[in-house]
């Protein structure tokens, strides 16, 4: 009977497949280079693991034999999601026009050197990959497949881009001790529920022992993950605005049946924190907005739903402190925020037909987009508003390439 193979054969293999993988990919046409130097980045990664893997023998150390597989091992299986991404950062389906100013947001609040890629993934839902170390200072941003060419949603980059924000200015940090604190207070101020849902654990013993800190930590985590997408919505208002409330409520409002995840917010009360700050912060919000957004089915265990009700109630009291912290990110960045004169600017040319020039920013582009696409009979002609929803894509499209044109003539007189 024939040996089995190897593990060092297995991995060797599984690495060459990938090394071969990355080698076709390197032949396509990237549209901005930054897609390629992910790729190259990854294939360098790739090479010294298998650099790692030929110097080595099924005569060698057990254990040096299996150290060295497992991080192969590991990197096979961390970044076939990366590459996909980097694959489908080629497609025409992308919005190729939306990047150059994404960059330019990028850079501006994370620095001069950072790397964006824009493309879609095969998730209804925003995306973006964080903490992948094999590529550091590059800021990775998904669109749904079926709607990345859709402009009215960028406004939703503004979000994922928040998450690189939350990991570098380290909000996590600067949050995690007053999170716990108010966790363990909650609790406390909650001693007769604890009891019956953690039969046997002395309260007093919360931080003391093992047993009693495995009790509360969820909703610690939970609380400081819905913080997180919080902040992340408030780093989408700032960016764009009013647009930002549009393309969230029409990715968001029609989810309404389901269970709720603990690492977010209810949908029904995101949306009313999301539109008590947007009022703070002196934007519009649209009539009906929080009661388009439902509530989904909460856990149904009693621990489960005691420490979720303990991390909604501590997430609530640190929302103007996220806030006030966004604001202190994205303020100095100057990054362009969206002007009334602008958005009225890009009205009058849309309503002509026409793509606007001499915008400040995407802000003004975006929310003109989306008050042109609910007004009724924005086109006069009958004939023409028939096609509005196309004719404004392909409109807003246009004037987001002037844009970048316009910025790079500022650059490069």
């Amino acid at each position: 009977m024939a040996a089995v193979l190897s593990i060092l054969e297995a991995v060797r293999s599984q690495v060459s497949a990938v090394l071969r993988t990355i080698g076709e990919m390197e032949q396509l046409e990237f549209p901005y280079q930054h897609s390629r130097d992910g790729v190259i980045a990854i294939r360098n990664v790739f090479k010294d693991l298998w650099e790692n893997l030929d110097t080595l023998t099924d005569k060698n150390d057990v254990k040096t034999v299996d150290n060295v597989c497992a991080t192969a091992f590991q990197a096979v299986q961390h970044s076939l999601d990366i590459l996909g991404f980097l694959l489908r950062s080629t497609n025409v389906r992308n919005a190729f026009e939306v990047y150059g100013p994404l960059l330019r947001i990028a850079r501006k609040t994370l620095g001069d050197d950072t790397k964006l890629i824009v493309s879609s993934e095969w998730n209804f839902s925003p995306f973006t990959f964080i903490g992948y170390e094999h590529l550091p200072g590059f800021v990775l941003i998904g669109l749904p497949a079926s709607e990345s060419a859709n402009p009215f949603l960028v406004p939703l980059a503004g979000h994922e881009l928040g998450h690189s924000l939350w990991s570098t200015f380290g909000v996590d940090v600067e949050f995690r001790q007053k999170v716990q604190q108010l966790v363990l207070t909650e609790i406390r101020a909650q001693s007769v529920d604890f009891a019956a849902n953690f039969p046997g654990v002395d309260i007093t013993e919360l931080e003391t022992t093992l047993f009693g800190q495995r009790t509360w930590t969820p909703a610690r985590d939970w609380a400081l993950r819905q913080a997180e997408e919080m902040f992340c919505d408030f780093v989408g208002l700032r960016v764009f605005g009013e647009s930002y409330l549009h393309a969230f409520a029409y990715l968001l409002a029609p989810w309404r049946e389901g269970l709720r995840s603990p690492l977010y917010p209810d949908n029904r009360d995101r949306a009313k924190i999301i539109a008590d700050v947007a009022k703070d912060s002196g934007l519009a919000v649209p009539d009906g907005f929080v009661v388009m957004f439902g509530k989904l089915r909460p856990p149904q265990d009693g621990p489960t739903c005691f420490l979720l009700s303990v991390a909604d109630g501590v997430r609530n009291k640190i929302m103007n402190d996220l806030a006030d912290r966004t604001k202190s990110i994205i303020d100095p960045s100057q990054v362009p925020e969206r002007s009334l004169s602008g958005v009225e600017r890009c009205l009058r040319r849309f309503s002509l037909q026409t793509p606007a020039q001499g915008t400040t920013g995407l802000g003004d582009i975006l929310n003109a987009a989306w008050q042109a696409r609910l007004e009724k009979n924005f086109f006069k002609n009958a004939e023409i508003e028939k096609q509005r929803d196309h004719l404004l894509t392909e409109i807003v499209l246009k004037s987001i390439e002037i844009l970048e044109i316009e910025e790079r003539l500022k650059e490069n007189p």
